[in-house]
This record gives C-alpha cells, structure tokens and sequence, in this order.
C-alpha cells in the first residue's frame, strides 16, 4: 500500500481546505502456533496492513480532525471517503496546536531479525520446538496447552510539518496451560508472557515455574483475615502503579482531572521510613514492549523522570496537549521504571507474617484515589524467620488483598533486584506495610 500512501499524501497537500494532516501505514505479519499436550497442533500465517489519515481543520479559531482508515482494495473509495473525513473535521471545537514536525530519533532497539523477514519461520518454530522440549521434561505437572503467536510489525508515520519516520518492532506473545493433580484436587496454572525477542524468553523456567505453581494451587487455601505486610512482584507493578502513569500527564493537568500537582508529594503520601519512590516513562530501553522510537504523534521516544522521592516533578506529555500547557512534549507513556531499593526479595519477604502475592485475578486500582481491591489468583504466605527461626511457606488462593497506593508507599520498600517484565523495568519486588486481606 505504499502507492497508497503517495497518492493520499498528494491529495492531501493539495486540498487548501485542510489546515494539517497525518498518514499512518500499519503492516504486520504473524506466525501463530498452538500446540496440545506436547504435540504441534497446527500453525499458521496472518498478514495485516492498513493505512489511517487523520485530517485537521481550523475554523473561527478552533481546529477539528477526523480520521479514515484503508484496508487493501479500498483504494477507490479515496475521493469521497476523504471528502467525509474533510467535512466531519469541520464540525469539531478543539483548541488549535501543530503536528510534530522532523526531528532526531533514538537508536532504539526494537526488533529481533530471528523474527523478521526470511528468518520468520525459522524462528517461530524454533521457539515452538524449545517449548515442547521444555513442556517434556516436566515432573509432577503436564502441559495442557500452548500458544505462540510472533512476528513484526512496522509503521511509517508522515505529518504535514515534516516528520517521516519509519520504524520495526517484534512482539512474542506465549500462553501456557500447566495442569497438575494432587490433594484430592486437580488445578491449572496459566502463564502469559510476552517479549520483543526470542533469546529474552526462558521457556524452560517458564513451564517449571508454571508446574510448581500448579503443583502449590492443589494444597492452596484460604490466607486469613486482618492487616498484613505484602509484597507484590514484578508482573502486578505496572497495574500497581496506573493510579501515577494515568494521573501524571500534561493532558490531566490541561483537563484539571488530576489531583498530583507539580512540585508537590503525591496525594496522600506521608514519607515515613519507606524507600523513596523514583518512577519514569523510559522509551529508550533496547526490546522493551513499552519502547518507541516515536510515538504515534510523531514525538521522539525518551526518558523522563516523572516523580523523584515521592514528588510529582514533570509530567509526560503528547504534542497536543504539551502545547496546551507550554511545556515540553515527551511523548506517549512508555514503559513504567522505578528505581530499586536497598533490601533483597528474601528480606522483603522476612519478618512474617507476610503475604507474597504472585498475581492477582484483576488488579484496577482506582485511577484517581489510589485504591485498590483484588482477589489473590496465587500467592503465599510466609510465617516466622524472627531471630533466627525457622520459616514456612504456604500456598494461598482466594481472598483479596486491598489498600490505598499513596498511603502505602510512605512506608514501601522495593527490592534491590531488578527485572525486565514487558513494558516494566524496576525492582522484581514491592513490599507494602498498610494492607488488609481479607481471607478465613
């Protein structure tokens, strides 16, 4: 559709009736696998392109847009789906900002050439092949299920102040169904993991993870009731923290939605004895899934430092709205960094007793006030190790733990260790002093 592309681009630039516009071509590929027990299934290929426009028009002082989409063969349809797309602008009432124009892009690294071009096949199956060896080799658990869905993706976005960028991105997306028997009971564990490369994803720790835990699920039982320290690892944090990455843009600010305000401690965070919280938007970090080299206003990928020390300090901004509130745009919200602590996980997980919680069934917290309320899908209870004691560890499903962020992170403390979970980077473990579970 790259002739497409041309040819909207010259329609556009000619048409004095509109005042900007932006072209975006989308192409992906996909290699899709599903597998049974440790037995390939079936696999197959999809292949999706489409380009959108999005038209902007000033009038009395306002500006309106309106966007169209084209799916191949739709080429015919340009003039008169332009002409609605043109007309539909002309009734909006926004404030008036210009388009990103040309600038320097970050040498980001986004795609894995095991999964691009001639080498797709290859490597998806190469990662079905390591799946199967790995679902093998399991004891105690059996594979129920799995799916592998890879391949790139690239997007050339072109705006009518001069920006042209291309860039390609893969993604790997692995389900994993474990089944384990035990207990009277007959329980499955569900792993998701996603990665832009193929070298980035252990599958055999993966599986032998996802058995113990199923293993662990046919003894779990209920944790008990009232307050208790928990800690909350990696792949809950971003949820975790949405009540910040939401309410720390310039759009919130514009909107008067927000209640952090610049220069100030998160609202109510009280500092205690707790580590400092440092958290950014990073769209810099090499085949991480949050990472960009521009956003899809045409804004450079960066890294910016949202709140140091529990301090909202600047907040990320798109092109439209850094305009309305005259400050820097920094582009979409990227992937979630927060800096380590001082303490390793097996200290978070000390001084019991303490509630581990591996995931949860749907963390939400509320995006304004900071609460939050979700059932444990997995987690564990740890008891004892004060001076020098033994400690114990039982599996726990079911109740809920529930909190308040802002609350919690005057006292929070973040492991030393860091990981790399999809758009996260920061430490593998928080550990919160001000819960409630509720359980037996």
């Amino acid at each position: 559709m790259d002739a497409l592309v041309e040819r909207l681009r010259s329609k556009l630039t000619d048409d004095t009736r509109v005042q900007a516009w932006e072209i975006r071509h989308d192409s992906s590929r996909e290699r899709q696998i599903y597998l049974i027990g440790t037995q390939l299934e079936s696999e197959r290929e999809a292949r999706v392109e489409s380009v959108s426009v999005t038209v902007h028009l000033r009038r009395d002082g306002k500006q309106g847009q309106s966007r169209v989409t084209f799916n191949p063969g739709e080429e015919p349809e340009i003039d008169q789906r332009l002409h609605d797309a043109i007309y539909m602008a002309g009734l909006g009432g926004d404030e008036p900002y210009d388009l990103a124009g040309l600038s320097e892009l970050p040498r980001v690294q986004l795609a894995d050439p095991s999964l691009t071009g001639d080498q797709l096949i290859a490597g998806s199956r190469e990662l079905a092949d390591r799946w199967r060896a790995a679902a093998a080799r399991l004891k105690g658990a059996r594979p129920s299920s799995g799916e592998i869905f890879c391949g790139p993706t690239t997007t050339r976005l072109l705006t009518s102040a001069g920006f042209d960028g291309r860039m390609e991105a893969t993604r790997i997306l692995v389900q994993s169904i474990v089944i384990a028997s035990g207990h009277g009971r007959e329980t499955e564990r569900i792993s998701w993991e996603e990665a832009r490369r193929s070298s980035d994803l252990d599958l055999a720790a993966i599986l032998e993870q996802a058995a113990e835990e199923a293993k662990d699920l046919t003894r779990a039982e209920l944790p008990p009731t009232g307050p208790m320290a928990v800690v909350i690892l990696a792949d809950e944090m971003t949820k975790l923290f949405s009540p910040i990455t939401e309410s720390s843009s310039a759009e919130g600010i514009y909107q008067k939605s927000t209640r952090l305000e610049l220069g100030q401690l998160l609202p109510g965070l009280v500092l205690a004895d707790g580590d400092p919280l440092v958290l950014s938007s990073n769209a810099t970090e090499d085949f991480a899934l949050g990472s960009y080299a521009f956003d899809g206003d045409g804004v450079a990928g960066r890294r910016v430092e949202v709140v140091r020390d529990g301090v909202f300090t600047r907040p990320w901004a798109g092109q439209r709205y850094a305009q309305y509130t005259q400050s820097q745009a920094t582009g979409a919200f990227a992937n979630l960094e927060i800096a380590p602590g001082k303490r390793s996980l097996e200290e978070l997980l000390g001084d019991g007793p303490v509630l581990e919680v591996r995931s949860f069934s749907w963390l939400s917290p509320d995006s304004s006030r900071g609460d939050f309320s979700s059932e444990i899908r997995l987690g564990y209870l740890h008891s004892g190790g004060g001076g020098g004691g033994s400690r114990e560890r039982r599996a726990v499903k079911g109740g809920s733990v529930s909190g308040n962020l802002y609350e919690a992170l005057g006292t929070a403390r973040f492991s030393k260790e860091t990981t790399r979970r999809g758009a996260y980077l920061g430490p593998v473990a928080v550990r919160l002093e001000t819960c409630r579970v509720t359980g037996s």
